[in-house]
Protein backbone atom coordinates (compact mmCIF):
# COMPACT_ATOMS: atom_id res chain seq x y z
CA UNK A 1 0.00 0.00 0.00
CA UNK A 2 1.19 3.52 -0.71
CA UNK A 3 -0.23 7.02 -0.52
CA UNK A 4 -0.68 8.73 -3.89
CA UNK A 5 0.89 12.19 -3.73
CA UNK A 6 -0.24 15.19 -5.78
CA UNK A 7 2.06 18.20 -5.75
CA UNK A 8 2.06 21.02 -8.36
CA UNK A 9 5.38 22.30 -9.69
CA UNK A 10 6.32 25.30 -11.83
CA UNK A 11 9.08 27.04 -13.84
CA UNK A 12 8.92 24.33 -16.49
CA UNK A 13 7.33 26.50 -19.17
CA UNK A 14 4.49 28.97 -19.66
CA UNK A 15 2.21 26.54 -17.87
CA UNK A 16 1.85 24.72 -14.56
CA UNK A 17 2.43 21.00 -14.07
CA UNK A 18 0.74 18.78 -11.50
CA UNK A 19 2.08 15.21 -11.43
CA UNK A 20 0.67 12.33 -9.42
CA UNK A 21 3.37 10.14 -7.92
CA UNK A 22 3.21 6.68 -6.43
CA UNK A 23 5.52 3.93 -5.20
CA UNK A 24 6.04 0.90 -7.44
CA UNK A 25 5.03 -1.84 -5.00
CA UNK A 26 6.50 -4.74 -6.97
CA UNK A 27 10.02 -3.31 -6.64
CA UNK A 28 12.44 -2.17 -3.99
CA UNK A 29 15.65 -0.23 -4.35
CA UNK A 30 18.81 -2.27 -3.88
CA UNK A 31 20.27 0.54 -1.85
CA UNK A 32 17.59 1.31 0.73
CA UNK A 33 15.01 -1.46 0.36
CA UNK A 34 12.21 1.09 -0.11
CA UNK A 35 9.72 0.92 -2.97
CA UNK A 36 10.85 3.40 -5.66
CA UNK A 37 8.88 6.56 -6.51
CA UNK A 38 7.40 6.60 -10.02
CA UNK A 39 5.76 9.28 -12.12
CA UNK A 40 2.06 8.65 -12.69
CA UNK A 41 -0.52 10.72 -14.60
CA UNK A 42 0.54 14.31 -15.17
CA UNK A 43 -1.64 17.39 -15.76
CA UNK A 44 -0.44 20.42 -17.74
CA UNK A 45 -2.63 23.45 -17.03
CA UNK A 46 -2.80 27.24 -16.84
CA UNK A 47 -5.09 27.77 -13.83
CA UNK A 48 -4.67 26.43 -10.31
CA UNK A 49 -8.33 26.44 -9.29
CA UNK A 50 -10.98 23.94 -8.19
CA UNK A 51 -12.36 23.36 -11.70
CA UNK A 52 -8.94 22.52 -13.12
CA UNK A 53 -8.06 20.02 -10.41
CA UNK A 54 -11.54 18.50 -10.52
CA UNK A 55 -11.04 17.94 -14.25
CA UNK A 56 -7.78 16.14 -13.45
CA UNK A 57 -9.35 13.90 -10.79
CA UNK A 58 -12.48 13.06 -12.79
CA UNK A 59 -10.45 12.31 -15.92
CA UNK A 60 -8.34 9.84 -13.96
CA UNK A 61 -11.49 7.95 -13.02
CA UNK A 62 -12.81 8.20 -16.57
CA UNK A 63 -9.65 6.69 -18.04
CA UNK A 64 -9.15 4.07 -15.32
CA UNK A 65 -12.14 3.10 -13.17
CA UNK A 66 -9.86 1.53 -10.57
CA UNK A 67 -9.03 5.07 -9.41
CA UNK A 68 -12.43 5.09 -7.70
CA UNK A 69 -10.87 2.82 -5.08
CA UNK A 70 -8.19 5.35 -4.15
CA UNK A 71 -7.67 4.95 -0.40
CA UNK A 72 -5.38 7.86 0.48
CA UNK A 73 -3.81 10.88 -1.18
CA UNK A 74 -1.43 13.49 0.16
CA UNK A 75 -0.83 17.14 -0.70
CA UNK A 76 1.06 20.15 0.57
CA UNK A 77 -2.27 21.67 1.61
CA UNK A 78 -3.25 23.64 -1.50
CA UNK A 79 -6.94 24.27 -0.84
CA UNK A 80 -8.28 24.04 -4.42
CA UNK A 81 -6.43 20.78 -5.00
CA UNK A 82 -7.58 19.23 -1.73
CA UNK A 83 -11.22 20.21 -2.33
CA UNK A 84 -11.23 18.81 -5.88
CA UNK A 85 -9.70 15.44 -5.02
CA UNK A 86 -11.82 15.09 -1.88
CA UNK A 87 -14.91 15.77 -4.00
CA UNK A 88 -14.02 13.13 -6.63
CA UNK A 89 -12.57 10.53 -4.25
CA UNK A 90 -15.13 10.68 -1.46
CA UNK A 91 -13.82 7.63 0.41
CA UNK A 92 -10.14 8.56 0.22
CA UNK A 93 -8.25 9.90 3.23
CA UNK A 94 -6.46 13.19 2.72
CA UNK A 95 -3.08 13.64 4.40
CA UNK A 96 -1.35 16.99 4.82
CA UNK A 97 2.41 17.19 4.53
CA UNK A 98 3.82 17.61 8.04
CA UNK A 99 6.80 19.59 6.74
CA UNK A 100 4.55 22.18 5.12
CA UNK A 101 2.34 22.39 8.21
CA UNK A 102 5.36 22.96 10.42
CA UNK A 103 6.74 25.56 8.02
CA UNK A 104 3.44 27.47 7.99
CA UNK A 105 3.22 27.52 11.78
CA UNK A 106 6.86 28.57 12.12
CA UNK A 107 6.35 31.45 9.66
CA UNK A 108 3.41 32.67 11.71
CA UNK A 109 5.48 32.56 14.90
CA UNK A 110 8.24 34.53 13.17
CA UNK A 111 5.75 37.13 11.94
CA UNK A 112 4.55 37.57 15.52
CA UNK A 113 8.17 38.11 16.69
CA UNK A 114 8.36 35.04 18.94
CA UNK A 115 11.97 34.57 20.10
CA UNK A 116 13.80 31.41 19.11
CA UNK A 117 13.27 29.54 22.39
CA UNK A 118 9.55 30.29 22.39
CA UNK A 119 9.20 29.22 18.74
CA UNK A 120 10.95 25.93 19.44
CA UNK A 121 8.85 25.20 22.52
CA UNK A 122 5.60 25.98 20.70
CA UNK A 123 6.51 23.83 17.70
CA UNK A 124 7.39 20.92 19.99
CA UNK A 125 4.00 21.21 21.70
CA UNK A 126 2.25 21.03 18.33
CA UNK A 127 4.37 18.50 16.41
CA UNK A 128 5.98 16.53 19.21
CA UNK A 129 9.68 16.23 19.96
CA UNK A 130 12.28 13.59 20.69
CA UNK A 131 14.60 13.97 23.67
CA UNK A 132 17.16 11.21 23.38
CA UNK A 133 15.20 7.97 23.40
CA UNK A 134 12.05 9.61 24.80
CA UNK A 135 9.35 10.96 22.50
CA UNK A 136 7.22 13.83 23.82
CA UNK A 137 3.81 13.79 22.18
CA UNK A 138 2.32 16.88 20.57
CA UNK A 139 -1.07 17.92 19.25
CA UNK A 140 -0.55 15.75 16.14
CA UNK A 141 -0.54 12.71 18.43
CA UNK A 142 -4.07 13.35 19.66
CA UNK A 143 -6.17 10.17 19.51
CA UNK A 144 -9.38 11.93 18.46
CA UNK A 145 -10.79 15.33 17.51
CA UNK A 146 -12.07 15.77 21.06
CA UNK A 147 -8.65 14.91 22.46
CA UNK A 148 -7.08 17.46 20.09
CA UNK A 149 -9.49 20.21 21.22
CA UNK A 150 -8.81 19.38 24.86
CA UNK A 151 -5.03 19.47 24.45
CA UNK A 152 -5.22 22.68 22.43
CA UNK A 153 -7.31 24.37 25.13
CA UNK A 154 -4.74 23.36 27.76
CA UNK A 155 -2.00 25.12 25.76
CA UNK A 156 -3.80 28.47 25.58
CA UNK A 157 -2.48 29.86 28.85
CA UNK A 158 1.13 28.80 28.06
CA UNK A 159 1.07 30.42 24.62
CA UNK A 160 -0.45 33.63 25.93
CA UNK A 161 2.12 33.75 28.76
CA UNK A 162 4.95 33.58 26.21
CA UNK A 163 3.44 36.47 24.28
CA UNK A 164 3.19 38.59 27.43
CA UNK A 165 6.77 37.76 28.48
CA UNK A 166 8.17 39.42 25.35
CA UNK A 167 7.07 43.03 24.68
CA UNK A 168 7.90 42.66 20.97
CA UNK A 169 5.53 39.70 20.46
CA UNK A 170 2.24 40.29 18.66
CA UNK A 171 -0.52 38.52 20.60
CA UNK A 172 -3.22 36.31 19.10
CA UNK A 173 -1.31 33.17 18.01
CA UNK A 174 -3.76 30.85 19.80
CA UNK A 175 -6.75 32.44 18.05
CA UNK A 176 -4.96 32.22 14.67
CA UNK A 177 -4.11 28.56 15.14
CA UNK A 178 -7.61 27.68 16.34
CA UNK A 179 -9.23 29.47 13.39
CA UNK A 180 -6.94 28.51 10.48
CA UNK A 181 -5.10 25.32 11.45
CA UNK A 182 -7.04 23.30 14.01
CA UNK A 183 -9.52 21.79 11.52
CA UNK A 184 -6.73 20.95 9.06
CA UNK A 185 -4.86 19.05 11.77
CA UNK A 186 -7.97 17.17 12.88
CA UNK A 187 -8.94 16.18 9.34
CA UNK A 188 -5.57 15.32 7.84
CA UNK A 189 -2.74 15.06 10.37
CA UNK A 190 -3.67 13.66 13.80
CA UNK A 191 -2.89 10.08 14.78
CA UNK A 192 -6.17 8.26 13.89
CA UNK A 193 -6.16 9.80 10.40
CA UNK A 194 -2.62 8.59 9.74
CA UNK A 195 -3.42 5.16 11.17
CA UNK A 196 -6.46 4.85 8.91
CA UNK A 197 -4.20 5.77 5.97
CA UNK A 198 -2.06 2.76 6.94
CA UNK A 199 1.03 4.66 8.02
CA UNK A 200 1.60 2.23 10.88
CA UNK A 201 0.87 2.05 14.59
CA UNK A 202 2.20 4.30 15.97
CA UNK A 203 1.86 6.03 12.59
CA UNK A 204 4.66 7.70 10.68
CA UNK A 205 4.37 11.34 9.70
CA UNK A 206 3.36 12.01 6.11
CA UNK A 207 5.44 14.28 3.88
CA UNK A 208 5.45 15.12 0.19
CA UNK A 209 9.15 14.27 -0.07
CA UNK A 210 8.33 11.64 -2.71
CA UNK A 211 6.69 14.26 -4.91
CA UNK A 212 9.45 16.77 -4.26
CA UNK A 213 12.08 14.26 -5.37
CA UNK A 214 10.08 13.40 -8.50
CA UNK A 215 9.60 17.10 -9.28
CA UNK A 216 13.39 17.48 -9.06
CA UNK A 217 13.77 14.63 -11.56
CA UNK A 218 11.32 16.37 -13.92
CA UNK A 219 13.24 19.65 -13.69
CA UNK A 220 16.49 17.83 -14.30
CA UNK A 221 14.98 16.18 -17.38
CA UNK A 222 14.28 19.63 -18.87
CA UNK A 223 17.70 20.97 -17.78
CA UNK A 224 16.07 23.37 -15.29
CA UNK A 225 14.86 25.54 -18.16
CA UNK A 226 11.46 26.62 -19.42
CA UNK A 227 10.30 24.57 -22.39
CA UNK A 228 7.80 24.88 -25.17
CA UNK A 229 4.78 22.69 -24.58
CA UNK A 230 5.47 20.12 -27.30
CA UNK A 231 9.10 19.70 -26.25
CA UNK A 232 8.11 19.33 -22.61
CA UNK A 233 5.61 16.57 -23.49
CA UNK A 234 8.27 14.71 -25.49
CA UNK A 235 10.67 14.86 -22.55
CA UNK A 236 8.03 13.54 -20.16
CA UNK A 237 7.40 10.63 -22.53
CA UNK A 238 11.13 9.93 -22.43
CA UNK A 239 11.03 10.01 -18.62
CA UNK A 240 8.17 7.50 -18.57
CA UNK A 241 10.11 5.27 -21.01
CA UNK A 242 13.16 5.45 -18.73
CA UNK A 243 11.01 4.22 -15.84
CA UNK A 244 9.77 1.26 -17.87
CA UNK A 245 13.34 0.40 -18.87
CA UNK A 246 14.32 0.31 -15.19
CA UNK A 247 11.50 -2.15 -14.52
CA UNK A 248 12.71 -4.30 -17.40
CA UNK A 249 16.27 -4.23 -16.06
CA UNK A 250 14.94 -5.49 -12.73
CA UNK A 251 13.57 -8.61 -14.42
CA UNK A 252 17.07 -9.84 -15.29
CA UNK A 253 18.76 -8.52 -12.12
CA UNK A 254 20.23 -5.37 -13.62
CA UNK A 255 19.62 -1.76 -12.70
CA UNK A 256 19.03 -0.12 -9.33
CA UNK A 257 15.82 -1.97 -8.44
CA UNK A 258 14.92 -5.56 -7.66
CA UNK A 259 11.64 -7.35 -7.12
CA UNK A 260 10.33 -7.67 -3.59
CA UNK A 261 10.48 -11.24 -2.18
CA UNK A 262 6.87 -12.18 -2.94
CA UNK A 263 7.25 -11.18 -6.60
CA UNK A 264 10.61 -12.72 -7.42
CA UNK A 265 8.91 -15.38 -9.53
CA UNK A 266 8.83 -12.62 -12.17
CA UNK A 267 12.62 -12.57 -12.41
CA UNK A 268 14.42 -14.25 -15.33
CA UNK A 269 18.07 -15.24 -15.43
CA UNK A 270 20.10 -12.70 -17.36
CA UNK A 271 21.41 -15.20 -19.91
CA UNK A 272 17.94 -16.59 -20.53
CA UNK A 273 16.42 -13.09 -20.77
CA UNK A 274 18.74 -11.99 -23.56
CA UNK A 275 18.22 -15.28 -25.40
CA UNK A 276 14.46 -14.67 -25.52
CA UNK A 277 12.87 -13.18 -28.62
CA UNK A 278 11.68 -9.56 -28.46
CA UNK A 279 8.09 -10.81 -28.58
CA UNK A 280 8.67 -13.16 -25.64
CA UNK A 281 10.23 -10.35 -23.60
CA UNK A 282 7.32 -8.07 -24.51
CA UNK A 283 4.79 -10.66 -23.28
CA UNK A 284 6.69 -11.12 -20.04
CA UNK A 285 6.76 -7.37 -19.41
CA UNK A 286 3.02 -7.21 -20.13
CA UNK A 287 2.52 -9.74 -17.32
CA UNK A 288 4.71 -7.69 -14.99
CA UNK A 289 2.84 -4.46 -15.74
CA UNK A 290 -0.60 -6.06 -15.35
CA UNK A 291 0.09 -7.93 -12.11
CA UNK A 292 -2.21 -7.16 -9.19
CA UNK A 293 -0.55 -6.32 -5.90
CA UNK A 294 -1.41 -8.20 -2.72
CA UNK A 295 -1.90 -5.91 0.30
CA UNK A 296 0.72 -6.53 2.97
CA UNK A 297 -2.06 -7.02 5.53
CA UNK A 298 -3.40 -9.93 3.49
CA UNK A 299 0.07 -11.44 3.27
CA UNK A 300 0.57 -11.15 7.03
CA UNK A 301 -2.89 -12.53 7.75
CA UNK A 302 -2.48 -15.51 5.43
CA UNK A 303 1.05 -16.40 6.45
CA UNK A 304 0.08 -16.24 10.12
CA UNK A 305 -1.94 -19.44 9.64
CA UNK A 306 0.79 -21.38 7.81
CA UNK A 307 2.70 -23.98 9.84
CA UNK A 308 6.40 -23.64 10.58
CA UNK A 309 8.86 -26.12 9.13
CA UNK A 310 10.83 -28.59 11.20
CA UNK A 311 13.74 -26.16 11.49
CA UNK A 312 11.50 -23.47 12.95
CA UNK A 313 11.35 -21.36 9.81
CA UNK A 314 7.98 -19.67 9.50
CA UNK A 315 6.16 -19.57 6.14
CA UNK A 316 6.58 -15.81 5.98
CA UNK A 317 10.35 -16.35 5.98
CA UNK A 318 10.04 -18.38 2.79
CA UNK A 319 9.61 -16.31 -0.35
CA UNK A 320 7.22 -18.69 -2.08
CA UNK A 321 4.64 -18.66 0.70
CA UNK A 322 3.43 -15.08 0.37
CA UNK A 323 -0.29 -14.95 -0.19
CA UNK A 324 -0.85 -18.73 0.10
CA UNK A 325 -4.25 -19.73 1.46
CA UNK A 326 -4.16 -22.97 3.48
CA UNK A 327 -7.39 -23.29 5.47
CA UNK A 328 -10.45 -24.96 3.96
CA UNK A 329 -13.18 -22.35 3.65
CA UNK A 330 -16.08 -24.85 3.78
CA UNK A 331 -16.63 -27.52 6.41
CA UNK A 332 -17.37 -31.02 5.14
CA UNK A 333 -20.88 -31.41 6.72
CA UNK A 334 -21.99 -28.08 5.22
CA UNK A 335 -20.76 -29.02 1.75
CA UNK A 336 -22.15 -32.57 1.92
CA UNK A 337 -25.69 -31.24 2.32
CA UNK A 338 -25.43 -29.39 -1.01
CA UNK A 339 -24.20 -32.18 -3.31
CA UNK A 340 -25.16 -35.74 -4.23
CA UNK A 341 -21.60 -37.14 -3.86
CA UNK A 342 -21.35 -40.03 -1.35
CA UNK A 343 -19.84 -39.11 2.00
CA UNK A 344 -16.89 -41.57 1.76
CA UNK A 345 -15.80 -39.90 -1.49
CA UNK A 346 -16.10 -36.43 0.04
CA UNK A 347 -14.13 -37.53 3.09
CA UNK A 348 -11.30 -38.68 0.83
CA UNK A 349 -11.33 -35.35 -1.05
CA UNK A 350 -11.26 -33.39 2.20
CA UNK A 351 -8.38 -35.49 3.58
CA UNK A 352 -6.26 -34.95 0.44
CA UNK A 353 -7.09 -31.22 0.44
CA UNK A 354 -5.99 -30.84 4.07
CA UNK A 355 -2.74 -32.69 3.33
CA UNK A 356 -2.09 -30.37 0.38
CA UNK A 357 -2.75 -27.07 2.15
CA UNK A 358 -0.83 -28.29 5.19
CA UNK A 359 2.37 -28.53 3.14
CA UNK A 360 3.45 -25.06 1.89
CA UNK A 361 5.88 -26.64 -0.59
CA UNK A 362 2.91 -27.89 -2.59
CA UNK A 363 1.51 -24.38 -3.07
CA UNK A 364 3.65 -21.92 -5.00
CA UNK A 365 3.03 -18.63 -6.87
CA UNK A 366 1.51 -19.02 -10.33
CA UNK A 367 3.81 -17.25 -12.84
CA UNK A 368 2.29 -14.18 -14.41
CA UNK A 369 -0.89 -14.29 -12.35
CA UNK A 370 -2.22 -12.30 -9.42
CA UNK A 371 -0.21 -12.59 -6.22
CA UNK A 372 -3.19 -14.49 -4.75
CA UNK A 373 -3.18 -17.06 -7.57
CA UNK A 374 -1.26 -20.24 -6.74
CA UNK A 375 -0.11 -23.41 -8.47
CA UNK A 376 -1.25 -26.38 -6.34
CA UNK A 377 0.24 -29.85 -6.68
CA UNK A 378 -2.33 -32.26 -8.11
CA UNK A 379 -2.51 -35.92 -7.10
CA UNK A 380 -4.91 -36.89 -9.88
CA UNK A 381 -3.79 -34.82 -12.88
CA UNK A 382 -0.53 -34.47 -14.78
CA UNK A 383 -0.68 -30.70 -14.63
CA UNK A 384 -0.94 -28.48 -11.53
CA UNK A 385 -4.17 -26.80 -10.53
CA UNK A 386 -4.47 -23.01 -10.67
CA UNK A 387 -6.25 -21.79 -7.55
CA UNK A 388 -7.63 -18.24 -7.44
CA UNK A 389 -9.65 -16.32 -4.82
CA UNK A 390 -13.40 -16.18 -5.21
CA UNK A 391 -16.23 -14.48 -3.38
CA UNK A 392 -16.28 -14.48 0.39
CA UNK A 393 -12.65 -15.55 0.62
CA UNK A 394 -13.32 -18.94 -0.99
CA UNK A 395 -11.09 -20.32 -3.69
CA UNK A 396 -11.96 -21.86 -7.04
CA UNK A 397 -9.97 -24.37 -9.09
CA UNK A 398 -9.53 -24.65 -12.87
CA UNK A 399 -10.07 -28.43 -12.84
CA UNK A 400 -11.94 -30.95 -10.70
CA UNK A 401 -10.19 -32.57 -7.74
Amino acid sequence: FCVATVDPTFNLGDFDVTPLTYRHLLLETKRSGNCPVFLGPLLIHHRKNFATYLYFASTLVGLRREFEKLRAFGTDGEEALVDAFSHEFGFAIHLSCMIHLRRNVKEQLCQRNFPEQHRRATLDEIFGARRGTVYLEGLVDAVSSEDFDSKLASLKSAWEARELSEPSCNPGFFEWFQKFKADIFKCSAIRPVREEARLGNPPEVFTTNASESLNAVIKSKVNYQKNELNKFIDKMRCLELDQQKEVERSVCGRGKYKFRPQYRFLEVEEQKWFSMTPEARRKHMAKVNSLSVTPDSTIDEVCHHLPASSDGETPKDRDYCYGTHVSLSVELPTFADCVMTPNPVLEGIWKKAEETVGDPQKIVPAPGCSALARMVESKTAKRPHLVTPGKGGRFSCDSEC
